[in-house]
């Protein structure tokens, strides 16, 4: 009786457990996004400002860097993702690609 009563124990415990970790990721997944989209017209404006500002700049690109990619060998390398680009004009390609 005492095992089946610590197994039923052990058991919800690990459920909540469980439920709760879930749900602070969901909680903390809508955070990040939410901070995200808060920062990200701000980001954008002060690249565009850079663009205007310094004349000599043909295009300006915030990039951010993740040292925690790694290759099928177990070797590590920098990865660059570009957050965001303004150019002089319209017409010039994007150089994000």
């Amino acid at each position: 009786m005492f095992g089946y009563i610590l197994y039923s124990q052990i058991t919800r415990t690990t459920e909540h457990m469980i439920q709760d970790s879930f749900q602070q990721e969901a909680v903390d997944n809508k955070n990040a996004e939410k901070y995200s989209m808060e920062t990200a017209v701000e980001l954008n404006h002060q690249v565009q400002l850079i663009s205007e500002i310094d004349k000599d700049a043909f295009d300006v690109i915030l990039l951010n860097y993740h040292n925690n990619t790694q290759s099928l060998q177990g070797y590590k390398y920098l990865y660059l993702s570009c957050l965001t680009e303004a150019t002089r004009c319209l017409d010039t390609p994007l150089m994000k690609n």
